[in-house]
This record gives C-alpha cells, sequence and structure tokens, in this order.
C-alpha cells in the first residue's frame, strides 16, 4: 500500500482586477459586446516565504460600433492588456530561487461584472431616430495564479524527509488521515518519567508549533518530526526495520533519553548537538544516506 504524500503542493494567490477601456468609436448599445478573455503570469521574484508574481490580463473586445458619419463598423474589434501582481506565502522559498518555482496555472474564475457607461447618441445613416453609444467599458475580474517548484520530488514508494514547519502546518501540507498512519510516537523512552505519548495529528502538530523554552521545544520539536519521517519512510519502502544514519539513530536515543528522564518545567539543557543533527535529517541533508528532501 503507498502511503506517500506528495510534499511539494501548489499554492496559490487571487486577484480582484477592476480594469476599463475607452471605445473609439463607441459601440452601439443595444446590439452587445463580445468579450474574449485570457490571463497569463510568471516569477518575478523570490523573497524569504514570498513568491512575487506577476502577470497579464489579455482582453478582446468585439462589437459594433457607429462611426461620427452614421455609419456602421461591424465586428470592430479592441485589444487590451491589465498588468497585475499577487504574493504567494511559501515556506520553503528562499532570495533567489526565481529558476526553482514555476507558474502552473493562471486561471480566470470568473467576471464580477462587465458594465457599459458613459453613454450618448448618434445618428444612424438611414433611420430617423439616433443611437444609444457607450464610449466606454468598465469590468471587474477574479484571477488565480499558483506555483510550484520546478523540483520534482521522490516518485511514490521511496523515502524523503520534511521539515518542522511541514509537519507543524494546520493547512494543506497532509490531511490528518494520512498524519494519523505515522502515529502514535514517543516523545521519551518507554516507561520514562516524563515520556509522553503523541496519538493525534492535533497534539503534534500543537509540540512541533510551541516554541519556548527554546532549546528544550526546539529538540522535541525536530525529534518529533525525525521520527514522523523515519515511519513514513518505513511504509513508503514497505520496510518496518529501515533506520536512519547512524549519525541520526543516535541523535534521536540520545534526545528519547534526555526527554524520558527530564522535567519540562524545569529543563537542563538539551544534549549538544542532538538538535542540528535532527534539523539537518529533516532537511534533507542525508540524501546520500537515502534519505532525501521531499522538495
Amino acid at each position: 500500500m503507498n502511503h506517500h504524500l506528495l510534499s511539494n503542493p501548489q499554492t496559490c494567490c487571487q486577484i480582484m482586477l477592476d480594469h476599463k477601456m475607452q471605445l473609439v468609436e463607441p459601440a452601439i448599445v443595444r446590439r452587445g459586446i463580445e468579450i474574449e478573455r485570457t490571463c497569463e503570469a510568471w516569477i518575478e521574484g523570490v523573497v524569504p516565504e514570498k513568491v512575487i508574481v506577476g502577470g497579464r490580463l489579455l482582453k478582446t473586445v468585439t462589437y459594433q460600433a457607429l462611426n461620427s458619419a452614421g455609419i456602421v463598423e461591424e465586428d470592430t474589434v479592441k485589444e487590451d492588456e491589465v498588468r497585475f501582481q499577487c504574493m504567494i506565502d511559501r515556506d520553503d522559498a528562499n532570495e533567489g530561487d526565481e529558476e526553482i518555482f514555476e507558474v502552473v496555472g493562471c486561471t480566470i474564475l470568473g467576471t464580477v461584472f462587465e458594465e457599459l457607461i458613459n453613454f450618448g447618441t448618434r445618428p444612424l445613416i438611414g433611420d430617423e431616430f439616433e443611437e444609444e453609444v457607450a464610449f466606454k467599458l468598465i469590468e471587474k475580474d477574479i484571477i488565480k495564479v499558483c506555483v510550484r517548484r520546478t523540483e520534482e520530488p521522490p516518485e511514490p514508494g521511496e523515502c524523503c524527509t520534511n521539515t518542522i514547519g511541514w509537519w507543524g502546518d494546520r493547512n494543506d501540507s497532509i490531511p490528518d488521515s494520512e498524519y494519523q498512519m505515522y502515529l502514535p510516537q514517543n516523545i521519551g523512552t518507554p516507561g520514562g518519567d516524563f515520556t509522553i505519548i503523541v496519538t493525534t495529528p492535533d497534539e503534534a502538530r500543537t509540540i512541533i508549533q510551541t516554541t519556548p523554552p527554546p532549546q528544550y521545544n526546539q529538540l522535541r520539536r525536530q525529534l518529533l518530526a525525525a521520527k514522523l519521517n523515519l515511519r513514513r519512510c518505513q511504509l513508503n519502502v514497505e520496510d518496518p526495520s529501515l533506520q536512519p544514519p547512524e549519525e541520526v539513530a543516535t541523535a534521536m536515543e540520545t534526545a528519547d533519553d534526555y526527554f524520558a528522564n527530564t522535567d519540562p518545567n524545569n529543563p537542563d539543557p538539551p544534549p549538544v548537538g542532538t538538535i542540528d543533527i535532527l534539523s539537518a535529517f529533516n532537511e534533507g541533508a542525508y540524501a546520500e544516506d537515502g534519505f532525501p528532501f521531499c522538495g
């Protein structure tokens, strides 16, 4: 059974775009207009935790115009473009990552309204009445742009790791039904005076999102994420005996001993090096040992 969850999610922004177009020659109101819309977008820049997207809405408006001589100009076409920007939150974004991210979709979700305004009248040759005409078109559209990293994560059935930010995300990173597959997890050796057992996704996310006191909880967060990563790998490759590199296994064992015997209300400093080793493991530093970052 495949338990792999794709760890390079598509993330999106939405833009409400107001724009207008001058109609010269003006449109005959009673004959209506036709509008074709497309959009395109690109990566403008990346800064820590933010991807900046630029784009444009392209419009082609077709209508029947009435010129100043009273002559109808059939199938008059006007083209226009409207520029926009948006910002997308990404925990895995770093400054200079413009080549790593790509736009995977630019969609016009809908048109809130399109309306002809600035009305007037003009005589129509051969007709005793004057035609109502409009000199301006106003619109409001909603646009959605989505991005993702171009780096491909491992294929289903392979092993990869994620950071504490990913495991602590309460939004779209991982559904509870999947998260539950990697639980329960001990924080501390079994039977320890201060060992706790994490049994639900909410408990796990709460631990991972807790910060003070700094070093105690920093190690606890990294240990839990490392155990979740390891359990997922064991399920993905269908090998429950799969173990991390020796250095990581030692750090996990040392951390468990520490938590089993440490009062969280009066903690001693964590064992030297354990936080750095477990953090590196979760960030994919042991890719050559079979534990790459999920992307």
